[in-house]
């Protein structure tokens, strides 16, 4: 894999090619344009790479319409021939305008995607931008892909001691790089307390540092607020591909209301500084709470099965490394734990950092102590939660390879819908055979047939047995030609 190095101007001569690692779309705050925010790596001939920002402002997307002497069908159609269609380009923030003129000949009247994509006419308009443009680097470069992505972990630690659950301690590590921004509400600036966390990181991470290389940074910070934006300053420094949390759920949100309580704009923490201002924002998506099973129960979910995302013009994309874990391994069932104590034990046999003098407490009582009487041990203890997690992704590779894989040609954001995944797959299959997939509009199951389909809802579906062919499993080794009771079926 080549070496990554520090960003540099570079003459055409030099560069091999560029890859995509991912890309975020971003609407105007008038709604007048749209851009598209690339991540993307440099591959130069002497072997190396480095990160690089791209912007697409208004990229075109393509979408086809069926040519009028083929317009002779109500029902939707899952792909059509090139030939019979006719292709179009449009901005994404005016595809509803640009469709609607293509097949109608006038401005969209009813501005609601869905409801003009029921026409059985349209093709390839559902393809994220996203993923089409990824594809387009994949296109012109095929063979520069980095078979693992970078990880920064961020982890945050709140006031337990006062009650007022502010964040005292924010870390974010990048391999051989930290930085730690101290509140010094926890810490005052009296205590030296840069000088006295380097102490204690080196007294009981002695080994982790001299074996990562750890270079750590150590801001002291006057509020919460300044805690978070020096930390992601330093993230769109260091343009790591993904920023991943263990349990997002807690950190993000605390973060977010830690910034918008003093006054930043989230957008402009979040975003690339490169990003033009009228572009900048962010988005928290918090997961589904609850499912609905086949007969109509509601369940709760686990807080590990629960998909946050995150939306925001920045190099790294979010990701919640526990529901990561746990969604991978869904097959093995149930861990008997997912804290990150439980699952670093589990993969690379520590746990969270040890300190001798509170190792006869734990949970809420630990912590106490911990803020109290040991502030810079918990410097260290918040570092560590970092460099765990570090340690665990380079064991299982969920985060730098395995997710990445998974997507595919997808958006990150769609990783979670296999749908919509398969469906881009299938787009990229049918262009190379000259075809365009249909595009889905609102009334995918209003078809009169869909009515007859059996409902799955507290049933058990059987056929009678004189009914049956008699091809079932051969199940005895000895006797192949014997047919079992034992039937496969598949419903989709």
């Amino acid at each position: 894999m080549a070496e990554i190095v520090a960003p540099r101007a570079v003459t055409p001569d030099e560069v091999l090619g560029l890859e995509c690692r991912h890309v975020t779309y971003c609407l105007a705050h008038d709604g007048r344009s749209d851009l598209h925010v690339a991540k993307e790596y440099v591959h130069l001939k002497d072997g190396t790479r480095f990160p690089k920002m791209r912007l697409f402002e208004n990229y075109k997307q393509p979408f086809w319409i069926t040519r009028e002497g083929y317009r002779n069908h109500q029902d939707k159609k899952e792909y059509e021939s090139e030939d019979r269609l006719q292709r179009f380009e449009s901005p994404k923030f005016k595809l509803v305008d640009s469709i609607s003129r293509a097949l109608y000949g006038r401005p969209a009247v009813n501005p609601r995607y869905r409801q003009l994509a029921k026409s059985p006419y349209i093709y390839g308009a559902d393809i994220e931008t996203t993923s089409l443009i990824r594809k387009d680097y994949e296109q012109k470069y095929p063979d520069l892909y980095s078979p693992s992505a970078t990880v920064a972990v961020l982890d945050i630690e709140t006031d337990v001691v006062r009650g007022t659950s502010e964040i005292i301690l924010i870390t974010l590590s990048f391999k051989g790089r930290v930085i730690t921004a101290i509140n010094t509400s926890f810490i005052p600036k009296s205590s030296d307390p840069i000088r006295n966390s380097t102490y204690m990181l080196n007294k009981l991470m002695a080994d982790v540092v001299a074996e990562r290389g750890l270079n750590v940074e150590f801001v002291v910070c006057d509020s919460a607020g300044e805690c978070c934006a020096a930390v992601f300053k330093r993230a769109h420094e260091w343009k790591p591909d993904f920023i991943t949390v263990w349990n997002i759920n807690f950190d993000l949100p605390i973060i977010i209301s830690t910034l918008t309580k003093e006054g930043y704009d989230l957008g402009e923490v979040f975003s690339d500084p490169i990003v033009p201002k009228q572009y900048r924002y962010f988005k928290y998506n918090e997961g589904k709470r609850q499912k609905v099973t086949q007969s109509g129960k509601i369940m709760p979910l686990h807080w590990a099965d629960r998909w946050h995302t995150i939306d925001c013009p920045a190099s790294f994309y979010f990701i919640d490394a526990a529901c990561l874990y746990k969604r991978i391994r869904v097959a093995k069932g149930m861990e008997p734990s997912y804290s990150l104590d439980a699952i670093l034990n589990k993969h690379i046999g520590i746990g969270k950092l040890a300190v001798p003098e509170v190792a006869h407490l734990d949970g809420l009582a630990w912590h106490i102590e911990m803020q109290r009487n040991y502030p810079f041990e918990y410097v260290a203890y918040n570092i560590f939660d970092c460099i765990g997690v570090e340690l665990l992704d380079e064991k299982t590779n969920d985060i730098a390879k395995t997710f990445p894989i998974l997507c595919g040609d997808s958006d990150f954001r769609n990783f979670t819908s296999n749908p919509r995944r398969i469906v881009d797959d299938l787009h990229y299959y049918y262009r190379n055979i000259k075809c365009v997939v249909a595009t889905t509009g609102s009334d995918i199951a209003d078809d009169d047939l869909d009515q007859g389909v059996i409902s799955m809802k507290e049933w058990i579906i059987t056929m009678p047995a004189h009914l049956m062919d008699n091809n079932g499993l051969a199940l005895i080794r000895e006797l192949p030609t014997v047919r079992s009771l034992v039937y496969i079926h598949l419903a989709d």
